[in-house]
């Protein structure tokens, strides 16, 4: 509701609709070791949490990370709490 309105929103924000809700396997499950580690090593390459972060670092004005209570323009400190809350 707190972003609803910091975006200028009237009314109600819509429900959400959990049109998949039903039980998945964890990735760790389907995949065996080696493939987790690959696909791992392939994300953290390409979209890994330094990365986005840079990006989002970078951004003027920069984005309003919800939950964030650091430094916007600090990549390490944006890092950090992408990790922890990937």
């Amino acid at each position: 509701m707190e972003q609803w309105r910091k975006l200028g929103l009237a009314g109600l924000p819509p429900s959400a609709d959990n049109v998949n809700a039903r039980d998945h396997n964890t990735l760790e499950q389907d995949l065996d070791p080696k493939s987790m580690r690959e696909i791992q090593a392939f994300v953290s390459r390409h979209i890994g949490t330094q990365t986005v972060a840079k990006v989002l670092s970078s951004q003027n004005p920069k984005p309003e990370l919800v939950g964030f209570d650091g430094d916007p323009a600090d990549v390490n400190s944006v890092a950090s709490w992408l990790e922890a809350t990937w």
